[in-house]
């Protein structure tokens, strides 16, 4: 499944789009239950990696 760009509509939801979730979820990337996910995307970008990030993977974060 490709990532999600933002624009896509949620169904059953009238005017709101996945970015307006993710503005909802994640307003300050300094909140304690973001700061993880934000160091994980940090390092991602360090080492170049293009793999999308698994949430439970046996590999450690990340799929093939």
């Amino acid at each position: 499944m490709p990532p999600l760009r933002g624009d896509e509509s949620i169904v059953g939801v009238p005017d709101a789009t996945v970015v307006d979730f993710w503005r909802f979820a994640v307003p300050d990337l300094r909140m304690n239950n973001t700061r993880g996910l934000f160091a994980e995307f940090l390092v991602h970008q360090a080492v170049g990696s293009h793999k999308p990030r698994v949430e439970c993977s046996p590999e450690g974060g990340y799929s093939d």
